[in-house]
C-alpha cells in the first residue's frame, strides 16, 4: 500500500525524459480494494479487509450465499479468527499505537478488548482452540514494556498471565493457551526463559549474542520443545526443534544455502514479508523463506502435490497458501508477482477447484507494469552486494537512474509490487535498489559487515552500486538522484556528501541526520536499546570522531547538489528537530535546499491529501534539479 510504506512516497512526471504512455498516479498510488483475507476455522465463512475513505474495515461473506456484511467502522490495521464465530481486530489509535477488538458476526457486537488511553496492544495467540479466550500483550502498567494477557473475547474480562520485568521482548504461548517460554534481551545479549505453569517462576534455559541466538518460533506440538531459528555456530538461521531443558538445539528442520529462515521482527502481515512456519492443525508442514521472492518448501506429499497443482494452473505467479480451515479441505491462495497487487483464490482441496475470490486492484494493469530483476555486483573490498534493478519497457541503456536505499538499515529488498518503483520506471527512470552490507537475510557476514559502517562500507556499497549501474550502460550519469526514508535517507544526504560527482540531486525522508541525537533520542526510550546501537553504530564518546565524521549535520559544507529534505511533524522515531537543524545549517550557507514539513504525519504518511501535495512538490524539485545538472555538465 503505497501510502501505508515510507518507500513507496515519491511519485514523478518528468515531462523531459521520454517514456511511455503515462499512467495516472491515482492507479498506482491508490490503495488495494482488499487487504487481506482469510478463513473461518470451519471453511463456512471469509473474512477481509475492504477499503473505504475512512480506512480499511472487515467484511464477512459467506461462501455459499455469496452475500457480504460490513462488520466493522474506522480504520482496521489487521485481524485474526479467534473461533467460527469471532473477529479480533486491531484498530490503530496514532502511528504508533492499536487497540484490540472483538466483533461477534451473528449479532455484529463489538467489544473493546483494550479500552485503555495511551498504551498499544496485540496478538501473542488467537488460540483458535480455545473458544472465546486470545492471548494478547499490552503496555498498560507499564509504557515501555509489554505484558501478557488472558482475554475473554465475548465480555472483555482482562486477566494478567505474565508480567514482564523490562526485559522481555516476545511471549510464546504452548498449545493448551498457557504462557511458557518468552525470549528477553538486555541489549548485547538475548535468551530464552520458560516455565511448566502459570504459579512457577520463570528459568533461564540459554543466553546468546544478538548476534548468534536460537529465536523461539512456536511451541512444538508435544508441548516440550519448541520450534526455534538458530544460527548458533554457522552463518544462516535454520530451522531447529530445541530442547526447553538443556537449552540445546535436537534436530535441524530445514536450512537454506541462500537465504536465513527466519521471522522478520517488525512484519505482521505474511501477506507481505512470510513468517517462517507452517503450521496445520497439529504438525509443521512446511517453511517460507526469500531468496529474492517468497518461497515455500514443503515436508508432506500432499502439501506439495497442492502447491504444484496451483502453480500450475497459475503460472508466472508467486502462488501462497495463507489461510486454511482446520480440517484441510479449503484453502485461501493469495497470488501474486512483481506487476500487480495480486489476487486471492478459494481452493477446494476435495473438488480440486481453484476459484477466484477477489483482485486486490482490479485497475492494476500488469500488462503495462515492468519486471523487478534481480541483480549482484561485487563491492570494492570483494564483498558481493545482492539487489534488484527495473527497467522501463523497450528500453535498457542511458536511462536516469533512481537509486533507492532501504530503511532500517537491519531490513532487507526482495520482489514484489512496490508501485512506487513503477511509477519511476513509467516515468522513463531504472531504479536500482540493493541490499548493503548490514542488511538481513544473508547470513551473518553480511549482517555484521554493517557494524560501525553507517556512512563508511554502508555507504561504499550503495557507491559502487551506482558504479556499477553506469558502467554497464544502464545509467545516464547526468542524470542519477538517490532517495530513501529513515536510514535510506540518511544515505541520501551521505551520498551528496562523501560522492557529490554522483548525484544530480537527492531527496531526504525522515533521514537521520546527526548520530549523536539518534542515540539520545532512543536511549530515553527504552535504555536497553543503547548498547546494541553502540555494538552497531558505534559509541558515542570512545568513536565521537568518526560518529561526527558520518553525521550529515556536521558535514553540510560538502553539500553542493540540490536537496529536498521532508519530514513528518509529529515523527516519534527521528525527531523533527533533526531536520530542521541541517535545514538551518545549509540555509545559512545559502545552498540549494528545499525543506517540506508535513502536519500530523509521523514517520511516514497516510493521510491523500498530504501524499498528493508532496507528490507535487517532489515532481517540480526533480525537473528543476535534474535539468539543471544536466546544463551544467555536472
Amino acid at each position: 500500500m503505497l501510502k501505508k510504506i515510507i518507500t513507496g512516497m515519491i511519485a514523478l512526471a518528468i515531462s523531459s525524459f521520454a517514456a511511455p504512455e503515462k499512467i495516472p498516479l491515482e492507479i498506482l498510488g491508490k490503495d488495494p480494494e482488499i487487504a487481506k483475507l482469510s478463513i473461518s476455522p470451519d471453511g463456512v465463512n471469509i473474512a477481509y479487509m475492504k477499503a473505504s475513505e475512512d480506512g480499511y474495515q472487515i467484511f464477512v461473506k459467506n461462501l455459499e450465499n455469496n452475500e457480504p456484511r460490513k462488520l466493522t467502522d474506522g480504520n482496521v490495521d489487521d485481524f485474526f479468527w479467534s473461533d467460527d464465530a469471532t473477529i479480533i481486530y486491531s484498530e490503530r489509535a496514532d502511528s504508533e499505537a492499536s487497540h484490540l477488538y472483538s466483533v461477534l458476526l451473528a449479532e455484529g457486537k463489538i467489544v473493546s478488548l483494550t479500552p485503555y488511553k495511551n498504551i498499544t496492544a496485540s496478538i501473542i495467540d488467537p488460540l483458535q482452540n480455545i473458544a472465546g479466550k486470545i492471548l494478547i500483550q499490552m503496555n498498560k502498567r507499564n509504557s515501555e514494556c509489554f505484558d501478557a494477557y488472558e482475554v475473554d473475547t465475548n465480555t472483555g474480562k482482562i486477566t494478567l498471565v505474565a508480567e514482564n520485568p523490562g526485559d522481555v521482548t516476545k511471549w510464546l504461548a504452548d498449545h493448551n493457551g498457557k504462557i511458557r517460554a518468552l525470549e528477553f534481551t538486555n541489549g548485547l545479549q538475548m535468551g530464552i526463559r520458560c516455565r511448566r505453569a502459570d504459579e512457577e517462576k520463570w528459568r533461564s534455559v540459554a543466553t546468546y549474542n544478538f548476534t548468534e541466538k536460537a529465536t523461539p518460533l512456536m511451541f512444538a506440538f508435544d508441548n516440550k520443545n519448541l520450534y526455534v531459528a538458530s544460527n548458533i555456530g554457522v552463518s544462516r538461521q535454520s530451522i531447529y526443534t530445541y530442547d526447553l531443558e538443556t537449552g540445546k538445539t535436537i534436530e535441524q528442520i530445514y536450512a537454506n544455502p541462500f537465504v536465513d529462515v527466519f521471522e522478520h521482527p517488525d512484519i505482521k502481515n505474511e501477506q507481505v514479508f512470510p513468517k517462517p512456519l507452517i503450521v496445520a492443525k497439529d504438525r509443521l508442514v512446511g517453511v517460507r523463506f526469500v531468496v529474492n521472492r517468497i518461497e515455500s518448501f514443503f515436508f508432506e506429499r500432499s502439501w506439495k502435490n497442492m502447491q504444484k497443482f496451483i502453480d500450475k494452473r497459475l503460472p508466472g505467479y508467486n502462488n501462497q497458501i495463507v489461510s486454511r480451515d482446520l480440517k484441510e479441505s479449503k484453502f485461501i491462495i493469495f497470488s501474486s508477482n512483481d506487476r500487480t497487487y495480486g489476487s486471492y483464490y478459494l481452493f477446494d482441496k476435495k473438488q480440486r477447484k481453484l476459484s477466484k475470490l477477489f483482485d486486490r486492484s482490479p485497475w492494476i494493469d500488469e500488462r503495462r507494469m515492468s519486471s523487478i530483476q534481480p541483480i549482484s555486483y561485487t563491492a570494492r573490498d570483494g564483498m558481493v552486494i545482492h539487489g534488484y534493478l527495473t527497467l522501463p519497457k523497450n528500453r535498457a541503456k542511458s536511462l536516469p537512474l533512481m537509486v533507492i536505499p532501504h530503511g532500517g538499515p537491519w531490513d532487507r529488498d526482495f520482489i514484489c509490487f512496490n508501485p512506487e518503483i513503477q511509477f519511476f520506471v513509467n516515468r522513463g527512470f531504472a531504479v536500482l535498489q540493493m541490499n548493503f552490507r548490514g542488511s538481513i537475510g544473508y547470513g551473518r557476514e553480511l549482517f555484521e559487515a554493517g557494524f560501525k559502517a553507517w556512512g563508511l562500507k554502508m555507504q561504499d556499497d550503495i557507491t559502487d552500486g551506482v558504479n556499477w549501474a553506469i558502467k554497464k550502460g544502464v545509467a545516464d550519469p547526468k542524470k542519477v538522484v538517490i532517495y530513501g526514508a529513515s536510514y535510506g535517507g540518511y544515505a541520501a544526504l551521505m551520498g551528496l556528501i562523501k560522492t557529490p560527482e554522483l548525484y544530480a540531486a537527492a531527496v531526504d525522508f525522515a533521514g537521520i541526520t546527526d548520530l549523536f541525537a539518534l542515540f539520545n533520542e532512543v536511549s530515553s526510550e527504552r535504555e536497553i536499546d543503547r548498547a546494541m546501537l553502540i555494538e552497531m553504530i558505534g559509541d558515542p564518546i570512545k568513536d565521537k570522531e568518526q560518529l561526527k565524521t558520518t553525521s550529515p549535520i556536521y558535514n553540510v559544507d560538502k553539500i553542493n547538489r540540490p536537496l529536498f529534505i521532508v519530514h513528518g511533524a509529529d515523527d516519534p522515531r527521528v525527531n523533527k528537530k533533526q531536520a530542521d537543524r541541517i535545514v538551518e545549517a545549509l540555509r545559512e550557507r545559502s545552498a540549494a535546499v528545499e525543506y517540506m514539513v508535513i502536519g500530523g504525519e509521523g514517520h511516514g504518511i497516510d493521510k491523500e491529501e498530504n501524499i498528493f501535495d508532496f507528490y507535487n512538490q517532489m515532481e517540480v524539485f526533480l525537473q528543476k534539479s535534474v535539468k539543471s545538472a544536466k546544463e551544467k555538465g555536472k
